[in-house]
């Protein structure tokens, strides 16, 4: 009988939810909260400096479950980048480890570099109910794997989007739109019956 692991991650962001928002993603074999992480400043007051995300699902073990959990968690983070239209850094791993397991099994821990190691915060809000809804969206089109890809890729441009590195940000936007246009030509070539030229 398959146990349940969580996994947990962290990623800056230049977007943040609001203080009480949770984002809750669910697929069938699991779930997933994700919510800004609110740090201290100097000056006292808090600031949303990562997107903190769990996602909780069964697997036979711990090698087995923790890079799926990790992909699927992971593939939200292009998806709330292009809804707030913000980067969103690469994720770090914190801890993976069993639930109810019923063999001994390791726990992984990780460290999270400091907030001084990434560009400092945005002032953007994420939209929480609009994140949801294209991530719903996108999950149900048939060509998703390449919207994925596409969207993935303007993660990457966002986060590069700074002075020192715009080349390389345009060069990510260029696949995103190049991706993009090879999505919109087979969704329509599979609205209207047609294969699509490889």
């Amino acid at each position: 009988m398959p146990s349940t692991f969580s996994f947990s991650m962290r990623a800056y962001a230049a977007a943040h939810f609001g203080w009480e928002d949770v984002l809750t993603v669910t697929w069938s074999d699991a779930e997933a909260k994700i919510r800004s992480e609110y740090t201290g400043g100097v000056d006292g007051r808090a600031y949303p400096v990562t997107i903190h995300g769990e996602i909780r699902g069964p697997g036979e073990s711990l090698e087995e479950a923790q890079p799926r959990l990790a992909r699927a968690i992971g593939n939200t983070l292009p998806m709330i980048a292009l809804s707030a239209n913000a980067a969103v850094a690469d994720p770090f791993a914190i801890a993976t480890y069993g639930l109810d397991i019923t063999e001994a099994q390791p726990f992984i821990g990780y460290r999270t570099p400091g907030a001084d190691e990434w560009f400092p915060p945005g002032k953007r809000a994420i939209d929480l109910d609009g994140t949801l809804a294209l991530m719903e969206a996108m999950g149900r089109l048939a060509q998703a794997e390449l919207l994925h890809r596409a969207v993935e890729a303007y993660r990457r441009a966002l986060s590069y989007w700074i002075p020192e590195q715009q080349l390389l940000a345009g060069e990510f936007l260029f696949v995103a739109a190049e991706t993009l246009s090879r999505f919109i030509v087979e969704s329509r070539a599979a609205t209207g019956a047609m294969e699509p030229v490889a």
